[in-house]
């Protein structure tokens, strides 16, 4: 029969016992929630260097648990495991949560006899642990994230080699996870480097696309105008000079407003949308292609709703009509006309559909267009070569602009091409 406690024991004794149900909190808890948040480990996937470390430290102490714990707000997070099933439990049944109070190992030789945990469900119930030791993972300021810990279910002490170990994978996680920080930084900076690339390969592309359309033109006028001149015809002559002249003038406005656009380098990868007159982006770009346009004898007709505003980015939208009006121009044989009809879709976007009455093309490359499987240029119906990027490129910048697109076309009929874009109110 065990002798009576004094009454220093006794109010020693009950202390204890009010404070098992209770969860040590460290004094500089939102320090190290942050901490925690930062390394943005809890709740990732199992990962073998971290399993390696588990399966180590229960080889050097001898026993069939071990875990590489964390400490959340409520919860104990395990990130590896051997010798049990869950992920984690609730922070007050956590004997890491007391390992976590101090820098040290935390050592409990039989938790049955321990007032701290005899009542611990995981001590009265499975995996009824009766040996604890956690070596706690700190950060360089001291702080405590959780621990390298190893269970048994049956009381025991570990040896000082053993403890020495238990310390030294603590180590070593601490060590991978700021290999890890380490690694999510670089593949930061990597993404944004690979953002960059592909901002300045793709404003290069549109740019250089852009660019090949007026100049193409006006080169064909120059030669038309040399065969006037050689056959005395001045008077046409000197009206295709004035052609030209306003050609030129569209093609350096078009040259300024795209290297405008290029300088903002990255931020050109984010549209700046504003609100105006679908007709002015539209008329703005058949400038460019008059002369083209005039040596086939084709005319451009706007039918439907010539109010409609779009909510778009200036660039990008004159940026898919360059591509549309060249394409339906470039693949419609002379004398036959182009239409843009403007109209309001069920959805309440700006629709503006580009209609030739063209070559056109089959269903199957059709559904080819827009996923990057047709590729190639193909030569207009007077020998006009293209860079086959066009179509690609307007279906990244609709998309970019926070619309679509898409072709209906049937061969030897014709072809449909409609641009849905945000609607812009009515000013």
């Amino acid at each position: 029969m065990s002798p009576p406690l004094s009454t220093l024991e006794l109010q020693w004794q009950i202390s204890l016992d009010q404070c098992a149900s209770a969860t040590p909190v460290p004094e500089r808890e939102q320090e190290r929630l942050n901490w925690l948040q930062r390394l943005g480990i809890l709740d990732t996937d199992f990962e073998r260097a971290y399993d390696d470390i588990v399966q180590l430290a229960g080889t050097i102490c001898g026993v069939p648990i071990a875990l590489i714990s964390f400490i959340d707000e409520q919860r104990q997070w395990f990130k590896a495991r051997v010798g049990i099933d869950v992920r984690e439990t609730p922070r007050e049944l956590a004997f890491c949560a007391h390992a976590i109070m101090g820098r040290e190992i935390f050592e409990v030789g039989d938790a049955s006899l321990d007032p701290r945990f005899r009542d611990n469900e995981l001590v009265t119930g499975e995996p009824r642990i009766r040996f604890y030791a956690g070596a706690p993972l700190l950060t360089p300021s001291g702080l405590a994230l959780g621990t390298v810990c190893v269970i048994d279910r049956i009381p025991r002490q570990l040896t000082q080699i053993q403890r020495d170990g238990l310390q030294c994978l603590s180590r070593q996680v601490m060590q991978l996870l700021t290999l890890r920080t380490a690694t999510q930084a670089l593949n930061r900076q990597t993404d944004s480097l690979l953002a960059t690339v592909e901002a300045h390969d793709y404003l290069m592309s549109v740019v250089a696309h852009d660019l090949r359309a007026p100049f193409i033109s006006q080169v064909g006028l120059c030669d038309l105008i040399d065969a006037m001149l050689e056959a005395g015809d001045a008077g046409d002559a000197q009206r295709k000079v004035a052609a030209l002249r306003a050609s030129a003038l569209s093609a350096a406005q078009l040259v300024d407003n795209l290297l405008a656009w290029s300088l903002r380098g990255k931020q050109a990868m984010q549209p700046q949308p504003e609100t105006f007159a679908a007709t002015d982006a539209i008329e703005e770009v058949w400038q460019v292609y008059q002369v083209s346009a005039q040596s086939k004898q084709i005319t451009l007709t706007l039918s439907g709703n010539l109010t409609l505003n779009v909510h778009a980015d200036r660039n990008l939208l004159r940026s898919i009509l360059m591509n549309l009006l060249g394409n339906a121009l470039k693949f419609s044989p002379p004398a036959r006309p182009i239409v843009i009809d403007l109209s309001v879709s069920d959805r309440n976007e700006a629709c503006i559909a580009v209609i030739d009455r063209g070559v056109g093309i089959t269903a199957d490359q059709v559904a080819a267009l827009f996923n990057g499987e047709w590729a190639e240029s193909t030569r207009g119906t007077l020998g006009e070569r293209g860079s086959g990027l066009g179509l690609r490129l307007c279906e990244m910048l609709a998309k970019r602009s926070g619309g679509s697109i898409n072709a209906q076309s049937e061969l030897g009929v014709g072809s449909r091409f409609c641009l849905r874009l945000p609607q812009g109110p009515s000013q």
